[in-house]
């Protein structure tokens, strides 16, 4: 539910300020994994520098979003996150085995959801 926007250099959702906006990231195969790394736009988007864990955002990000795994039948909700204000937002949770995940964005800073990364991460 988005298209590939800013100069090709991230995900957005195609209907702002209507939410939920989702992005699905599906894995070549089962994987067990316990950590996603989400990373929203930067402030300084046309001159971006690597983002650190403690870089934050002002004008773009994702306020708030979860973090779901398919189990077959249906998505579940591994990490909740809310009042979010880092470019570089790590989530984790007890190991899952999964095929694929998704990013289900619930709140951003101007109305709109920019993802520019999404990392998973095994145990």
């Amino acid at each position: 539910q988005g298209n590939w926007n800013v100069a090709n250099m991230m995900w957005s959702d195609s209907t702002p300020s209507a939410f939920p906006d989702w992005v699905q990231i599906n894995f070549n195969g089962t994987k067990t994994i316990n950590t996603v790394v989400v990373y929203s736009m930067q402030d300084a988007y046309a001159s971006p520098s690597e983002p650190t864990d403690s870089m934050t955002f002002t004008k773009y990000g994702n306020t708030a979003f979860t973090v779901q795994t398919w189990d077959g039948a249906a998505w579940v909700t591994q990490a909740t996150v809310t009042g979010n204000n880092l470019v570089k937002r790590t989530v984790t949770f007890a190991p899952v085995a999964t095929d694929r995940i998704r990013v289900n964005t619930t709140a951003t800073k101007d109305g709109s959801s920019y993802i520019a990364e999404v990392e998973a991460w095994t145990p």
